[in-house]
C-alpha cells in the first residue's frame, strides 16, 4: 500500500463527485474511514530518519489531512499535532494550511502561511510522494485559492502556465 496513492485516489474521487460524476458513497465512506484511522495512527518518526523520509512522512500526513477536510471530515486534532512541528518543509506546511482553510479555520491557515518554513527541499528522485517542484507549486496554489489570496494565486498560476508551456520545462 502507498499512503500518498491513497490520498491521491481519494482526492480524485472527491473532485469527480464535486463535478457531478457518479462516485460510490460506500467507497468514499470506506476511504474516509481509512484516512481518519491512518491520520490518528500517524506519528512523526523522531530518530534515525533520513531527510527524504521526514519530507515524505510530513507531506503525506498533510495531504491526508487536506483530503479529509475536502471530504468534510477534518481531523483538527491531527492538524494541530502536525502544526506543532516547526521544522516542516514549506510544502507540508502549505498543504496543512489548505486543510485548515477547507475546515473553516482561515486564521490558522494564514498563520501557517505567514510563518517561516524549511525551503531547501529539491527532488533527487520523486520519492514516495511521486513529487516534483512543479507539482508542489500546484498544491501551494490550492492553499492560496482556499484562502482567497488572488494576488499570490495569480502569480503562481502565471508561473505554472509558463513552466508547463516551456519546451525546456518539466512537462516535456
Amino acid at each position: 500500500m502507498n499512503e500518498w496513492g491513497s490520498n491521491y485516489a481519494g482526492h480524485f474521487l472527491l473532485e469527480a463527485k464535486n463535478k457531478g460524476y457518479a462516485v460510490s458513497e460506500a467507497m468514499l465512506s470506506r476511504w474516509t474511514e481509512f484516512q481518519i484511522s491512518a491520520s490518528r495512527r500517524w506519528q512523526r518518526r523522531v530518530s534515525g530518519v533520513q531527510r527524504w523520509e521526514r519530507f515524505d512522512d510530513d507531506y503525506t500526513q498533510a495531504y491526508r489531512l487536506y483530503t479529509l477536510s475536502l471530504a468534510g471530515k477534518p481531523d483538527i486534532a491531527g492538524m494541530n499535532r502536525l502544526r506543532e512541528y516547526k521544522d516542516m518543509y514549506a510544502q507540508s506546511a502549505y498543504l496543512l494550511a489548505a486543510a485548515y482553510a477547507q475546515a473553516g479555520k482561515p486564521e490558522a491557515a494564514r498563520e501557517i502561511t505567514a510563518a517561516s518554513w524549511k525551503t531547501d527541499w529539491s527532488y533527487d528522485w520523486c520519492g514516495y510522494t511521486y513529487g516534483s517542484n512543479l507539482r508542489d507549486k500546484a498544491l501551494i496554489l490550492e492553499t492560496y485559492t482556499a484562502l482567497g489570496d488572488a494576488v499570490r494565486s495569480q502569480a503562481l498560476v502565471e508561473y505554472l502556465c509558463t513552466e508547463m508551456g516551456s519546451e525546456n520545462g518539466w512537462y516535456w
